[in-house]
């Protein structure tokens, strides 16, 4: 169980990294259009 394990965790570790930076990028793809939103009209206020 332990040697399994072990494997396991080696396999799934770079998977969950690769999970955590899809969510990372999703999550500032989400604050980017957020931020955008928020800019324009500033943007367009200002010309």
């Amino acid at each position: 169980m332990v040697f399994l394990d072990r494997k396991s965790n080696i396999i799934s570790k770079p998977k969950n990294e690769m999970r955590m930076i899809t969510i990372n990028q999703t999550a500032l793809y989400r604050l980017g259009k957020i931020k955008a939103q928020i800019k324009s009209p500033i943007m367009h206020r200002s010309k």
